[in-house]
C-alpha cells in the first residue's frame, strides 16, 4: 500500500499559537476566532488518528489543551458581560459561535469514538494472543491455562 496519509506537519494553522487577544474585550468575535482554530485542530486530530500518526497526536494535544482553555476563558468573560455589544454580534457572531461550538462537540465526540474503538480492537487482539489467566488480585484463575506456546517462563 503506497498511499501516503495527508497528516499536516508543524506548519499547520492549528499548530500556530493564536495571536494574544486581550481578555477585557470579551467579544463573541474573539470566541469565534478561537472556535474556528479549535475546529481546524480537531480536523487535523482526526486525520492523525486515521493515519495512526502518534507523534503528530502528541503535538496536537498541547495545542488542543491551550485552545480549549483559552476558549473557555473567553466564553466565561463573554457570558459575564451579559449581552452582545452591538447588532453585528447579535446577528452574526453569536449564532456562528453556537454553530461552531456544536461542530467542536461533534468532531471531538467522533475523535473520542475512534480512539475508543481502536483501543478496544487492540485490547481484544492482545487478549486473544495472551489470554488472561490471572485474576485482578494476582491469583491464578483455576482451570484457565494459556494455550500451548504462550506460557511465559521466568527462567533464563
Amino acid at each position: 500500500m503506497t498511499d501516503k496519509c495527508p497528516v499536516q506537519d508543524e506548519s499547520s494553522l492549528a499548530a500556530q499559537p493564536p495571536a494574544a487577544l486581550p481578555l477585557q474585550e470579551n467579544s463573541a468575535g474573539e470566541c469565534v476566532v478561537l472556535a474556528r482554530q479549535l475546529t481546524r485542530l480537531l480536523e487535523e486530530e482526526n486525520e492523525a488518528l486515521r493515519c495512526f500518526a502518534g507523534a503528530r497526536l502528541v503535538q496536537l494535544l498541547s495545542d488542543k489543551q491551550r485552545l480549549i482553555t483559552d476558549l473557555a476563558d473567553r466564553l466565561e468573560a463573554f457570558k459575564a458581560t451579559g449581552v452582545p455589544k452591538n447588532a453585528s454580534e447579535m446577528q452574526g457572531d453569536c449564532p456562528l459561535l453556537r454553530q461552531l461550538l456544536g461542530e467542536i462537540e461533534e468532531k471531538n465526540q467522533k475523535n473520542a469514538l475512534f480512539i475508543q474503538g481502536t483501543l478496544a480492537f487492540y485490547q481484544d487482539f492482545f487478549c486473544s494472543v495472551v489470554p488472561t489467566v490471572y485474576a485482578p488480585d494476582g491469583e491464578r484463575i483455576p482451570g484457565r491455562e494459556p494455550p500451548k506456546g504462550l506460557k511465559l517462563s521466568k527462567e533464563v
